[in-house]
């Protein structure tokens, strides 16, 4: 007579296992590192305030003036979503340099948040620490998080909403909610900067890869692209 034997719990090394103790340390660690990086010298580096950072704030007096739209006028035609952050910033803080500049540095520790996320979701946990370490010392995510500039929106949101994705096409809810959500978020990349237009085509193609190495059915390939 056998002995029927238990499934196998999933190791902590295991990309979908829970965060251990140690884990969740390192991940803060990191984040309060990269916060820091990108606070240090706040006023001084960079020196003083970039035609940008202008074309935003004269943006964000329109948003505060009630004038809601998808671009704004100063800069040729600037997406939304900094923008109306950026308006309640100055609202909640002030009209000061800090309010200006406070959601960039929002969006680069979301982008590091979401790195590790998602590379912790794919590759496993020390890929996933290991990219948002690398992404908290990045100088790209680091000069952007100190200006008030919209750029640094454009892959924390890009990241989610691949993160959203792949969590859909693995679980395959029944409810439309969630979809209705993907989609939102998606549409909100959009408001982002303007080389999240090619955002959609990648996430395709994405998708249409998986479909063709027999991950997803042609059904669910078309409802989600839907």
């Amino acid at each position: 007579m056998t002995t029927p034997t238990s499934s196998p719990e999933p190791s902590e090394s295991h990309p979908r296992s829970r965060l251990s103790r140690l884990e969740w340390l390192a991940v803060v660690a990191i984040l309060l590192g990269a916060f820091a990086l990108r606070i240090a010298a706040f006023a001084s580096a960079p020196p003083g305030v970039i035609h940008d950072e202008v074309r935003s704030w004269l943006n964000a007096q329109l948003v505060e003036q009630g004038d809601l739209r998808a671009l704004y006028p100063y800069g040729g035609g600037r997406e939304a979503l900094h923008m109306l952050l950026s308006a309640a910033s100055y609202t909640l803080i002030g009209d000061n340099l800090l309010a200006g500049r406070f959601p960039s540095i929002a969006f680069g520790l979301f982008t590091i948040a979401a790195s590790y996320s998602l590379a912790r979701r794919w590759f496993g946990r020390w890929a996933g620490l290991f990219a948002a370490a690398a992404l908290a010392v990045s100088f790209w995510n680091l000069m952007f998080a100190r200006l008030a500039e919209r750029p640094i929106s454009l892959p924390g949101m890009a990241l989610v909403t691949v993160l959203v994705y792949a969590h859909l096409l693995e679980h395959k809810p029944h409810a439309l909610l969630p979809y209705a959500g993907a989609g939102l978020l998606l549409g909100l990349t959009l408001y982002t900067y303007p080389a999240a237009l090619i955002f959609p085509v990648v996430l395709g193609a994405w998708i249409g890869l998986r479909a063709l190495s027999g991950e997803l059915g042609l059904r669910a390939v078309g409802l989600r692209l839907a």
